[in-house]
């Protein structure tokens, strides 16, 4: 992978992210709406109409829930009596409509009111739908005087104010004695939430005092302390005091050890004031309710809501990753791999498909039905064809060759070009892997070729006819009398690929290119060889003309990159623009296959493996020599044979021959030369040879 497509990976990375990260805050804003209410059936729920405006909905989508007010309230402080040195403590409960968190401001109108009335929070939050009480205290002092005061509660938010008239009356009273009221804020509560009271002590005649607290929780039925805790207070008058005890396993005890758990069912909680000789007390209950969301139900939903927000986002992020990828990228991708030729003993491995690490691969029988190989010049369509070659070769496949460029030539070489070796270890390749071929190579300065199939038919041999001396048309005239010599031919029917035969440049056969019809040989040639096993091979530096006069019978076509806007045409007007563009961008080494069995009849690109053959033509010295030793061989041969029909045993002559013949198909030119002389002598120590 590229730098481009690295940063373009971690951009996307960034983006799923971030999609988990919404997730994360989508499950606290349950977690935490769910801690706050006892029935959380409501949220997962959501019904328009139920004059609640809940998750999800808004005043577009449920304008006769959403519409409503962002807060209500309701408050005790309505025309409120005192006596003069009381102290009592009222209470605001706000509700908060809204699925954000609001700041509502809480002021007393009235000078004398203000004196008088003190608000525990005068400018509280209130979360989304939470309902929040809010302690007011009236303290009446000592020198206070009867009178009636007026003025008002006024509530605001961002968008609403309220204003609540209030009247608040002075009576005259005498000394009150010291009395408690204990008032929870919430009457139900869950295992593991906060319990929450306020203990309003009324004593208009104590101007300080120390006092000791002490707060109980006991099981209603049966009795029994679960919760005892004493604290030291500092008492002015009255006070007003919120406290808080955690309702969880461990910090309640009991017998001095801590419970595994609190029935589901009702408690009191009592407040005992103890100053001097006086006990005060005050009580109250509560109960302890199932929730609905447990922790593993919590846990399990959140769970699966990430999931499923993971598996959505890492779906539509990888999408648009695929998307943009391929509208950058220089190939097209495979519908599926699997639907690409697969590994087997009878597969050949091409390469790679391309921008990928997943090996290409041909099956060996698809070349029966004959393939056409194009590309314009230096595009690597010799190459690409030659790779089919070297594979059928290593399969024992015999390999014929009709090279008008003599680039074939260099089969009897290994490869030693850096260019191509610097590459191998992309595909898998050693550099040990270059090695030559065996076979031979035929000058041919006539079209009216001398051929001999059955002696071409060795099993991972090649055979080239070097075609370069070939006056112009004549090229044209040697495939007619090719393909009529294979028609003389008895071949028998065969199922399997054994033979293959390649052709090269036959673009010239075309009239265009000055060709006088020769493709209609081939293409004869394409429709019968077949049904004998035999594949052909043609490369050409155009491919729509060709492919038409063939009338089908070619069934895989290799399209390297090309400027010819007859093949860009035609493959726009059947695959369609986004591989016609593709074949002009394609790199050197680089084709769009198609074969309509594989990739539901869609092109696919594959980067051709180096070849282990030398890609470059043997020099003219070495074309001669294969010349003159070839031309030797074939002398020696006639002259073996003469002496065998005389009944002479030949055993040691033709071992030798032979040994000449695979020396020189092996390229090692020095060894053919010595078993050739050797030869040459033996015979003429037999004197059954004049002119040798």
């Amino acid at each position: 992978m590229g730098k481009g497509d690295t940063k373009k990976l971690l951009k996307y990375n960034a983006k799923l992210v971030s999609a988990i990260g919404f997730l994360f805050l989508f499950a606290f804003l349950i977690v935490h709406q769910a801690k706050g209410d006892s029935d959380l059936s409501s949220i997962i729920e959501v019904r328009c109409g139920n004059e609640q405006c809940e998750l999800g909905e808004n005043i577009n989508n449920c304008p006769q829930d959403c519409s409503r007010s962002p807060f209500d309230f309701t408050t005790t402080l309505v025309n409120p009596e005192l006596n003069i040195g009381e102290n009592k403590t009222y209470s605001i409960e706000l509700t908060n409509n809204l699925n954000k968190s609001i700041r509502i401001r809480i002021r007393i109108g009235g000078i004398e009111l203000q004196r008088i009335i003190m608000i525990g929070d005068s400018d509280p939050v209130i979360d989304p739908y939470a309902v929040k009480v809010i302690p007011i205290l009236a303290a009446i002092g000592e020198n206070e005087t009867p009178n009636t005061y007026n003025g008002d509660l006024f509530i605001q938010s961002a968008n609403k104010r309220v204003n609540v008239p209030i009247s608040l009356t002075i009576a005259e009273s005498s000394l009150y004695p010291t009395k408690l009221e204990l008032k929870m804020l919430s009457k139900k509560l869950k295992i593991g939430d906060t319990l929450k009271f306020f203990l309003t002590i009324y004593n208009p005649t104590i101007a300080y005092a120390n006092i000791t607290l002490a707060y109980q929780i006991k099981d209603t039925d049966l009795g029994i302390l679960i919760y005892d805790k004493k604290i030291n207070e500092t008492l002015s008058y009255s006070k007003v005091l919120l406290n808080e005890i955690n309702i969880s396993n461990s910090s309640l005890s009991l017998g001095g050890k801590p419970i595994s758990s609190l029935a589901q069912k009702d408690y009191f909680i009592e407040a005992l004031m103890l100053y001097d000789e006086e006990r005060v007390i005050a009580t109250d209950t509560f109960s302890i309710v199932k929730p609905f969301w447990t922790p593993l139900k919590l846990r399990i939903t959140l769970l699966s809501l990430l999931i499923i927000g993971l598996i959505i986002s890492s779906y539509h992020i990888l999408k648009k990753y695929k998307k943009r990828k391929l509208e950058k990228s220089r190939y097209l991708l495979p519908t599926s791999f699997r639907k690409l030729p697969q590994r087997s003993d009878s597969s050949l491995f091409i390469g790679k498909v391309a921008e990928t690490n997943t090996s290409a691969w041909f099956n060996t029988n698809n070349l029966v039905t004959h393939m056409l190989v194009g590309g314009a010049t230096g595009s690597g369509k010799s190459v690409a064809a030659s790779v089919f070659v070297e594979e059928v070769l290593q399969k024992k496949i015999p390999v014929v060759v009709f090279d008008p460029t003599s680039q074939w030539t260099g089969f009897v070489r290994p490869c030693k070009d850096p260019n191509l070796v610097r590459y191998y270890h992309q595909f898998g390749m050693k550099e040990e892997d270059a090695r030559p071929f065996k076979g031979m190579i035929y000058d041919v300065n006539s079209p009216d070729i001398d051929l001999d199939f059955e002696k071409y038919m060795i099993p991972g041999e090649v055979t080239v006819f070097n075609l370069s001396r070939l006056r112009p048309g004549e090229y044209d005239q040697a495939v007619h009398h090719i393909v009529d010599t294979m028609f003389r031919i008895r071949w028998e029917e065969f199922s399997e690929l054994r033979l293959l035969v390649v052709f090269d440049e036959v673009h010239r056969l075309l009239e265009k290119y000055g060709g006088k019809g020769g493709y209609i040989a081939l293409e004869r040639a394409c429709r019968e060889f077949r049904k004998w096993g035999i594949g052909i091979i043609m490369v050409s530096q155009v491919n729509a003309d060709f492919k038409e006069a063939v009338q089908g019978n070619i069934l895989t076509e290799v399209q390297l990159n090309t400027r010819a806007m007859e093949d860009i045409k035609k493959i726009e007007k059947k695959y369609g623009a986004d591989y016609s563009q593709k074949i002009t961008r394609q790199g050197v080494g680089v084709g769009m296959i198609q074969n309509p069995k594989y990739n539901d009849g869609k092109p696919w690109f594959v980067h051709f493996r180096p070849t282990i053959h030398s890609p470059h033509k043997i020099s003219e010295a070495e074309l001669k020599l294969y010349a003159d030793y070839t031309k030797k061989l074939k002398i020696l041969s006639n002259f073996i044979k003469r002496v065998k029909e005389k009944g002479k045993d030949t055993m040691e002559l033709d071992l030798e021959l032979k040994l000449a013949g695979d020396k020189l198909k092996e390229g090692h030119f020095k060894m053919a030369e010595i078993y050739i002389n050797s030869l040459t002598e033996n015979l003429k120590k037999e004197k059954k040879i004049k002119g040798l």
